[in-house]
């Protein structure tokens, strides 16, 4: 990409923002603010879009998996790419093609242990060519900043643009007021269970049938005992609960710069000791949960409606019908409403491609037809109240992995009781180790001292400031 002069100098102020926000945000704590006070952020100064220009070669986006990669490539006007094969056989979406005159390169980096962040964090310090790049939840906040990422009203974007959207979601990408990012997607979750298990133990697979048998955690566990009985694990990892209760806290995780464990967070830790010492559940990774959505082998998993396509196996298998292809899986509410994770878009500050990464923003985010693609082709729960009710009060709409069960209503019920009041931008480090130090209990390797003393230890390697 041809460099501007300015971006060097954007670069150095973009650090000193980045630094700066960083260290005000961890002197401050994220105390938290007032639950539930929800209020809609704003474009920003708006530009006139007829004025932005590009200057720029090739455009640069940062993310961290091929999700978003893969729609861009499907739904962004004025692509043009060339599949290419992986070391499997299969082909995939590409990390170069072209968007109109522009080469497009992919910097995919995974997410892992703070791995994307750092990509981002040393583009960012090097002055380093980023257009647009994708943030998560667990740490928007440190980089939808002035100075990392430009407002959505320099990219000529409006607030009559934005009020379709769920305030939640702005709430994410809001600094001062303002809105550095847009998402196409809402996470409202649920509790999605194996409707074969459900008549077998449960006497119906029938969602209202269900969430009455877990409308709590006391009878969530009272079920994983029944499950257990008839030879089957209520969930395939401890840490397939986890979000349910990491996205009910009422604290945030730093407190006058200490480390803080929330109320629900030491219930999910109790909760999950039990079943895993009565083999109701088990211990490991997350992701690797390829046996329970393949067989009939485990009752229920949480999730939104990206999990759907992106983790339940539906026609990635060759040799194995999977349950989701089979229509197997059933949905309702379970013990808690919670959403999990997000993705947001977001332009950096030293683009030299205004132009084109405001259409992308808008094109992927606001549009109403690629919206209505994502959702009936990519099982994508869109970032659209309009869409979003007329999608959940469709009698005729289903998710082919639900046996045509209408998932939005269910959704929609999540999405409005989400409060992201003490969301901080070190989550995703919180979230991670206290997962992989408790796993490490759960088993039986380390007392429970032993194991938080280690999540306090890794935390503190990658958090700067904490006590």
């Amino acid at each position: 990409m041809k460099k501007k002069l300015l971006s060097v100098l954007l670069s150095t102020a973009m650090v000193a923002a980045l630094l700066a926000g960083c260290n005000k945000k961890a002197e401050e704590s994220t105390q938290p603010s007032e639950t539930g006070s929800i209020v809609p952020g704003d474009a920003g100064n708006v530009v006139d879009v007829e004025t932005l220009e590009d200057t720029g070669d090739t455009l640069t986006i940062y993310v961290w998996n091929d999700e978003w990669k893969d729609f861009f490539w499907q739904y962004m006007p004025g692509v043009d790419y060339t599949k290419v094969t992986d070391e499997d056989g299969n082909e995939k979406f590409p990390l170069e093609g072209k968007l109109g005159d522009l080469k497009v390169v992919f910097k995919q980096t995974p997410s892992t242990d703070g791995a994307y962040q750092k990509s981002l964090d040393d583009a960012i310090k090097n002055g380093d060519d980023m257009d647009l790049f994708l943030v998560e939840a667990d740490y928007a906040k440190k980089y939808t900043i002035d100075g990392v990422a430009l407002p959505l009203g320099e990219l000529g974007i409006t607030n009559e643009e934005l009020a379709d959207q769920f305030a939640y979601t702005q709430q994410v990408v809001t600094s001062d007021g303002v809105l550095y990012g847009s998402s196409w997607q809402t996470c409202g979750a649920g509790m999605i269970y194996n409707r074969e298990i459900a008549k077998e133990v449960l006497g119906s697979d029938d969602p209202d049938t269900v969430q009455a048998a877990v409308s709590d955690w006391d009878k969530f566990e009272e079920v994983a005992g029944k499950m257990k009985d008839a030879g089957y694990l209520m969930t395939p990892r401890a840490s397939t609960t986890y979000r349910v209760f990491s996205n009910n806290v009422s604290t945030p995780w730093v407190v006058d710069n200490k480390i803080n464990l929330d109320e629900s967070i030491k219930k999910w830790i109790d909760m999950s000791k039990r079943m895993v010492d009565a083999k109701q559940t088990k211990t490991g990774d997350l992701w690797n949960t390829e046996d329970a959505f393949n067989k009939n082998t485990t009752f229920c998993v949480f999730g939104p409606a990206w999990y759907f396509n992106f983790c339940m196996g539906y026609d990635e298998s060759d040799d194995v019908e999977s349950i989701a292809e089979k229509g197997g899986w059933g949905l309702c509410q379970g013990p808690q409403a919670h959403y999990w994770g997000g993705t947001w878009i977001c332009v950096g500050a030293n683009t030299d491609n205004i132009k084109t990464c405001s259409d992308v923003v808008k094109t992927m985010t606001l549009d109403k037809d690629v919206l209505k693609k994502l959702v009936e082709e990519q099982s994508q729960d869109c970032n659209s109240k309009e869409l979003a009710a007329q999608y959940a009060n469709d009698p005729n709409f289903g998710n082919k992995i639900l046996g045509g069960q209408n998932p939005y209503a269910i959704f929609s019920k999540c999405i409005d009781q989400i409060d992201v009041s003490v969301m901080t931008e070190n989550d995703q480090y919180f979230n991670e180790q206290i997962q992989l130090a408790m796993d490490e209990y759960f088993d039986g390797k380390l007392s429970y001292d032993d194991a938080y003393a280690q999540f306090e230890q890794k935390v503190k390697e990658k958090v700067p400031g904490l006590q």
